[in-house]
Parts: C-alpha cells; sequence; structure tokens
C-alpha cells in the first residue's frame, strides 16, 4: 500500500490541477482554426473585429492575426498561435 499512495497523490494532484476556475473567469481552450481565435477574442475584447487572418509562423506553427477597434476606439493587433489561448 505505501508504494500506491505516492501514485494516488499525484493523480488527484493533476485531476485536481484543472478543476479550479480562471482568475478572468473566462472558458478558454487552445486555439486550433482562426474562427476559434475570433471566438476568444471577442469573448474577451469588447469592441468590433476589424480583420482576421491566418500566417505561417516559424516552422510549421500558424498563427492567427486579429485585429479590433475597441470601445476606446484604439486599434489593436493580436497574434495568436496555434494551439495557444487568448491572453488578456
Amino acid at each position: 500500500m505505501s508504494r500506491l499512495a505516492p501514485v494516488v497523490f499525484l493523480l488527484i494532484l493533476l485531476l485536481a490541477g484543472g478543476a479550479g476556475a480562471r482568475e478572468d473567469g473566462a472558458d478558454r481552450n487552445p486555439v486550433w482554426t482562426l474562427d476559434e481565435a475570433v471566438e476568444q477574442v471577442e469573448a474577451l475584447y469588447p469592441g468590433r473585429i476589424l480583420s482576421a487572418r491566418e500566417n505561417d509562423g516559424e516552422g510549421s506553427v500558424r498563427v492567427f492575426v486579429v485585429r479590433i477597434l475597441t470601445e476606446n476606439q484604439e486599434v489593436r493587433t493580436l497574434r495568436i498561435e496555434q494551439g495557444t489561448e487568448v491572453q488578456r
């Protein structure tokens, strides 16, 4: 039983790590498509989407470029690498 206890403890820690709520309250997942990137940007940044496109990044990594007009009338350009979350 003593050999199994550390394994069980590690499994509990791993499972509990994903159970907490995000600080900003947003339910985000890694972005894999341009549509997913736009959805997350719309959820995090109030304003209007001006443009959205996909660029080839370094190596085989795709980068999604989304331009928005914020509520303060500022244009922001966000670059999101495929497989990452949109950051606030």
